[in-house]
């Protein structure tokens, strides 16, 4: 039996993502971590992870820069996206297949080794309970915060990359469905990140 072009695709595809994930065997445990939020791997290589309330941990471990260009022009490859090698502005943005993690990949000469940023999509929302037991956060900020939720005041969560604004923006709406149960919330992102 004969196999269509849709079936060749898929399969030339699915053997596309199993390489990129042998690229990425060193990663894929703090893919697969819930309490890991993002991962970076600067020019140095080394896999640098952030978990929730414990920061920034460096794992020990380091891809040569020749897995991190594989990585990036697979994860390219795969999604369709032009990685404008020519132009010399090597950029991907983009999402990584089966663990729909946001990837950032910038490559020579915009940088001197390749680097890669991985930004997960939260697995499990982290209460404002949970902010206060991770000394996160006091006692008073979470009345405060509590507050606000409750009298439907407006909160501006603003900060840095990777400072946990997405995280802490989860918290709060958790709060709000937890005390508002019955009301409809509409949300607008241009990276869907909320859940």
């Amino acid at each position: 039996m004969e196999m269509d072009k849709a079936q060749i695709e898929e399969i030339t595809r699915q053997r596309l993502i199993n390489n990129l994930l042998n690229d990425m065997k060193d990663i894929v445990p703090y893919l697969e971590d819930d309490d890991v939020t993002d991962i970076s791997i600067p020019g140095s290589g080394e896999i640098i992870v952030t978990k929730f309330g414990k920061g920034t941990q460096f794992t020990g471990k380091v891809l040569s820069p020749y897995t991190s260009e594989r990585i990036i022009k697979a994860t390219s490859f795969i999604i369709g996206k032009n990685l404008e090698t020519f132009t010399g502005f090597p950029v991907l943005e983009g999402i990584i297949p089966k663990y729909n993690a946001r990837i950032t990949g910038i490559m020579p000469p915009v940088t001197l080794q390749p680097v890669i940023s991985i930004r997960k999509p939260p697995k499990k929302i982290f209460t404002l309970e949970d902010y206060v037991k991770a000394d996160q956060m006091t006692q008073e900020q979470y009345d405060l915060v509590l507050e606000y939720i409750t009298k439907r005041k407006n909160l501006f969560i603003s900060g840095s990359t990777g400072s946990g604004k997405t995280t802490f923006t989860n918290a709060c709406i958790h709060k709000m469905v937890e005390l508002t149960p019955d009301d409809n919330f509409y949300i607008i992102e241009d990276t869907p990140e909320i859940i």
